[in-house]
């Protein structure tokens, strides 16, 4: 058990111990969020096929973290990826145009599994959409040549699909801020007592 008489100088006043305890609590606080954010983006890489960079701190929608002050005694972890939203809920997806289009096992992919431009919906050539029996709309393409030409299906069209809940925010930051909030304010304490002058 931590016990913060073991590390108090007997020449500390009370007002410089408060003052330590602030930068301790400060310097915790934004060692965690730091954890947290690599546990994130642990978390995405191992969840999701992750296109190009946009998660790493430097970009856009990448995931962020706001350091506590002594002044202000809170730390952020945040994302401006505004489509993890509805990963961390498990919610519908609704198209922003009429249909949704959902790849078939026939698309193409590169090593990393994800879909190569030209196989992308806007980027087949030569496809077209044909309603099926059962009221299902699916772009097909034509393959081969003279008899051996068949119609390969896509993509299947739809108005909405069901994202599956998988937390890659929210409950890794809350296991990290569990496991590890405690031992870094111990240690951070130690460490301003220790050289506070």
């Amino acid at each position: 058990m931590f016990s913060i008489a073991t590390v108090i100088k007997s020449d500390f006043s009370a007002q410089k111990i408060a003052k330590q305890m602030l930068f301790a609590t400060a310097v915790s606080l934004t060692q965690t969020a730091k954890e947290a954010q690599s546990e994130v983006v642990s978390e995405l890489r191992q969840t999701f096929t992750l296109r190009g960079r946009w998660f790493e701190q430097g970009n856009k929608f990448g995931i962020k973290i706001k350091s506590a002050k002594k002044d202000d005694l809170q730390s952020v972890v945040y994302t401006n990826a505004d489509w993890l939203v509805a990963h961390e809920t498990g919610e519908d997806k609704k198209p922003r145009g009429n249909s949704l289009a959902i790849p078939t096992t026939n698309i193409r992919r590169n090593k990393r599994d994800i879909i190569i431009k030209s196989n992308r919906p806007r980027n087949v050539k030569n496809a077209f959409i044909l309603t099926l029996k059962n009221g299902h709309r699916v772009i097909f393409v034509r393959k081969g040549r003279k008899k051996n030409r068949v119609l390969v299906p896509l993509y299947n069209l739809t108005t909405k699909a069901r994202i599956q809940k998988q937390s890659t925010v929210i409950e890794p930051i809350k296991r990290i801020v569990e496991k590890n909030l405690n031992k870094n304010f111990e240690n951070a304490l130690k460490r301003a007592l220790a050289t506070a002058k």
